[in-house]
């Protein structure tokens, strides 16, 4: 697996894994059936709007033919403009991609703060020390 392949399923996974629950299917598998197909729909429609990557990077992590992803983009834009419902249905979804989405960046970003302020703490001398606890755990103005 290459490192795209790696920072793709890492990014994408919690998406691909709240679909699978909403839906109870697993979304990448190759049925036509009527919920995998919107399921990928929603899933390529969320991903385009709020990812970098190419088609062709999505075909490498969902196993399938770059131009069955195009296509596929292609009747979510269709279905985006004319269908209501649809339209509706892809809106509530996103919310709740937004909140897994979320969720996995302030976990990272959360991650990647401590790494550094235990890197930093570990050189630092006591009133250092002291001064960031008092700072981060003392402070009126930080609610919890």
């Amino acid at each position: 697996m290459t490192n795209i392949q790696k920072e793709i399923s890492q990014r994408l996974g919690p998406i691909k894994r709240a679909l699978n629950e909403k839906y109870n299917i697993k979304i990448f598998d190759k049925p036509r059936f009527k919920d995998y197909v919107t399921a990928r729909q929603f899933f390529l429609g969320y991903v385009t709007e709020n990812y970098n990557y190419s088609f062709y990077q999505l075909s490498i992590y969902m196993d399938l033919n770059p131009s069955t992803l195009i296509n596929t983009h292609k009747r979510f834009l269709e279905f985006m403009i004319y269908d209501k419902a649809y339209q509706e249905d892809f809106t509530n979804v996103s919310h709740e991609l937004d909140n897994v989405k979320g969720f996995v960046t302030s976990k990272q970003k959360y991650n990647i703060k401590k790494r550094i302020m235990d890197q930093d703490l570990f050189k630092a001398d006591e009133d250092q020390v002291n001064y960031d606890f008092n700072l981060l755990y003392k402070n009126p103005l930080i609610q919890k």
